[in-house]
């Protein structure tokens, strides 16, 4: 495996080659295919935030090739790529200080240029909230074809809003503004119906080598923190 840091003006990131191979019969929901970035991220994290918002920006709305005689190379489309939450704070680990300088960190980092962007406000809590519940509404909203707009309230409502997502009936009245049953949200977050599926998915991307996010994992390379638009392009395309 090779790894090397390099700086991105005031941020850095990690890239991180030869991938090891995954284990026989572990290939949980959006894990299954390592064709397609996968995109591992944290709803309470500013960082994610900051890059899920870059990758849109990189996405086209359908798979149509470059125009005759353009010199761009293949777009990463919104189809293409698989956005995987992947908790800070798993259960049985202590939640973190919204005061913990590594936290303070990454608002350092990412904070400034998405309160410019109108993305984010810092909440003012003790205690960033875990997101366990919020990667199984985000299951069901998928299996309810209803993923990318309660991705965006999920990102929203704590970075923006300073709500606890943590709670079920936070998300609950989430998922009815996002158009999906109230009564069948709270219903499937209260019997854990895709907590097996958070663990398992969770375990295979620790196998990817993943112990952080943001973090893009594509053909056998892996990409930590936090990048411009164009080493990202650029990382991308050096992929397809």
């Amino acid at each position: 495996m090779r790894s090397r840091r390099q700086p991105t003006g005031s941020t850095t990131f990690r890239l991180i080659e030869d991938l090891p191979d995954p284990a026989p019969d572990t290939e949980p929901l959006g894990l299954v295919s390592r064709k397609s970035p996968l995109f591992l991220f944290d709803y309470v994290d500013p960082r994610s935030r900051l890059m899920d918002h870059r990758l849109a920006g990189l996405t086209r709305v359908d798979d149509a090739p470059p125009a005759l005689g353009s010199d761009d190379g293949p777009a990463v489309t919104a189809s293409r790529v698989e956005r995987i939450p992947f908790e800070l704070a798993p259960p049985g680990a202590p939640m973190i200080r919204a005061a913990d300088p590594d936290w303070q960190a990454r608002w350092v980092e990412a904070g400034p240029w998405l309160e410019e962007a109108g993305l984010v406000t810092p909440p003012r809590i003790p205690l960033v909230p875990r997101t366990r519940k919020a990667a199984e509404l985000a299951l069901f909203a998928a299996e309810r074809g209803a993923f990318d707009r309660v991705h965006r309230i999920l990102f929203d409502a704590h970075l923006s809003r300073g709500l606890d997502i943590g709670r079920v009936d936070v998300l609950v009245d989430l998922a009815a503004a996002a158009g999906l049953d109230r009564s069948e949200a709270k219903a499937v977050l209260d019997v854990d119906r895709y907590a097996a599926e958070v663990d398992a998915t969770r375990l295979r991307a620790t196998e990817l080598g993943v112990t952080t996010v943001p973090t893009v994992v594509v053909g056998g390379r892996r990409l930590e923190g936090v990048v411009e638009i164009a080493e990202l392009k650029a990382w991308l395309a050096g992929n397809d």
